[in-house]
């Protein structure tokens, strides 16, 4: 066991001290004896008839015997051992301010380590891609319409909670304004994205001679969403991811989409683009 160089000092004072006391209580009984004969002795007197009393001129800080000399001792240890005391004092407040700024500094390091962890490990979702399929319209034999799939992913490492996705789109004869608000129609739907997978959103549909028009100039067809979910850390915050997507560019002819020789092939392409609005995660 080691000790500092304080501890060993006190030590030392005590010991001393203890040994002054031992010393003070053996040396009492000759002082009694002491004071028993100097009463029993007759006085003696000066000449001028006064007793002699040059003892009670000495200084009061000069020790006439062995008991008044281990009083000094012990009150001079006395002294010395209330300055260790205050030096031990303001080693411990020392001690415990340290001891204050570890902790902190612990808690900061760990609080450092959670938010590390949080920011590795928590779900990220976002919109990867809007695969598309044409399909013949029952309702208007001869006739195609479009089904656009926004495909959320989450790339994070672990699941996504309580999550909720809307999705709505809108054909129109203008660009969206820049006042949009990009409203919805229907509730959100619930849903679950585990760790590095992807599921599709709800999906919309273009009809065929909407997307010649589009693909001629002359109507414009967007697509947007928004993700709201938590991650699997308590106590942290909703995370929200919005997204909007415009068709700008069209290829092929969309009222036959067919590609000959293959059934599930097409001639269309169709092309999108990120709106410059709309469009965050967090």
């Amino acid at each position: 066991m080691r000790f500092r160089t304080h501890e060993l000092f006190l030590g030392a004072f005590l010991t001393v001290a203890i040994f002054a006391v031992g010393m003070l209580f053996a040396s009492s009984p000759s002082f009694r004896s002491q004071n028993n004969n100097q009463s029993a002795a007759p006085l003696q007197h000066t000449q001028d008839g006064k007793p002699e009393n040059h003892e009670a001129a000495q200084s009061l800080w000069i020790p006439t015997d062995s008991v008044g000399l281990y009083t000094l001792v012990l009150a001079a240890l006395t002294g010395l051992l209330a300055v260790v005391a205050g030096v031990q004092g303001s080693f411990m407040l020392r001690a415990d301010k340290t001891a204050r700024i570890a902790a902190n500094a612990a808690k900061e390091s760990a609080d450092v380590a959670r938010d590390s962890l949080i920011y590795t490990q928590r779900a990220y979702v976002r919109v990867a891609n809007y695969p598309w399929l044409w399909r013949s319209d029952r309702d208007r034999p001869g006739k195609y319409f479009y089904d656009i799939t926004p495909i959320v992913e989450n790339v994070g490492n672990t699941q996504t909670v309580d999550m909720k996705i809307n999705v709505n789109s809108a054909l129109r004869d203008n660009p969206l304004p820049e006042d949009f608000d990009f409203p919805y129609v229907g509730d959100s739907g619930t849903s679950l994205i585990g760790a590095r997978q992807s599921i599709g959103a709800s999906n919309v549909v273009i009809l065929d001679d909407d997307l010649l028009a589009v693909r001629d100039g002359k109507k414009f067809f967007y697509i947007w969403g928004a993700m709201t979910y938590r991650d699997v850390f308590p106590g942290t915050p909703e995370h929200v991811t919005q997204f909007c997507t415009q068709i700008i560019r069209v290829m092929g002819d969309p009222l036959d989409p067919r590609e000959i020789g293959n059934p599930k092939g097409t001639t269309v392409e169709i092309h999108f683009r990120i709106y410059p609005e709309h469009n965050k995660t967090n």
